[in-house]
């Protein structure tokens, strides 16, 4: 075989060497994938682990590295110290033998991101207004309204923003309120005080000095008919707050 010949030969072996070398090369290169949990945190110790509990099944445990990133549905990170127990979460992991190293772990909106709006939490309180009647015994403005009823004295607090009204709803002055006069007193509880924010002044029913016309005698008879319903339903409220208070 010439020199040429032989120049020859080695190239056409090289370029199938580099070739074989090529494929070879692609043949041993690996695709990582990505898998995803659901689930809530159970523990997270940054840096080390993340447990989450699944809707179904039992709890599993996510290897944490330095890689591992964490956001908000909108991609914003999250601090790590505001993930704790509880909170949902969408994990994305690798395996690793047997190990599953999360690599993007996404937070629902219940903790405080960096870089973006805060997340709140709106907690609603209702507040439970209950009422009371009875007559007035003692009064001081701004302070204290005390009332006669059957289960006994009641001491409820007033303040600036208690609202005095009569039966129609009308504004009634606190000059005009004295003891004697029937009352309904509507008010929340605040550990062991009745704070009235609102009391319902009763109209008091009087009697003419001259004879009374036919009309007149019907609806005196009316309004202390009314009088008389209005107190006997305050007792029997009164009777079971009692009960109730009893039971408990």
């Amino acid at each position: 075989m010439n020199s040429t010949a032989k120049t020859s030969a080695a190239s056409l072996f090289a370029a199938a060497f580099i070739s074989l070398s090529t494929v070879v090369s692609a043949q041993v290169t690996v695709a990582e994938t990505s898998t995803t949990g659901y689930g809530t945190i159970t523990t997270y110790s940054p840096g080390q682990t993340l447990v989450v509990n699944q809707e179904s099944g039992s709890p599993i445990s996510y290897s944490v590295t330095k890689q591992t990133t964490f956001v908000d549905e909108a991609g914003l990170p999250v601090e790590a110290t505001h993930i704790t127990s509880g909170v949902p979460i969408t994990v994305s992991y690798v395996r690793d033998g047997d190990r599953m190293v999360a690599s993007r772990v996404v937070v629902k909106k219940t903790v405080t991101t960096t870089g973006g709006p805060v997340a709140t939490q709106t907690t609603r309180t209702t507040t439970t207004t209950t009422t009371g009647a009875g007559t007035i015994s003692e009064f001081s403005p701004g302070q204290t309204i005390v009332l006669r009823s059957t289960s006994g004295p009641l001491t409820y607090a007033t303040s600036t923003s208690t609202v005095y009204v009569d039966e129609t709803g009308a504004p009634v002055a606190v000059e005009k309120i004295a003891t004697g006069v029937p009352v309904t007193v509507h008010y929340v509880r605040e550990g062991d005080r009745m704070i009235a924010n609102r009391v319902v002044v009763t109209r008091s029913v009087t009697t003419p000095t001259r004879p009374l016309t036919k009309d007149e005698r019907e609806e005196l008879k009316d309004q202390r008919e009314e009088a008389r319903e209005r107190r006997k339903e305050a007792r029997e409220e009164a009777k079971e707050r009692l009960e109730d208070l009893k039971d408990d």
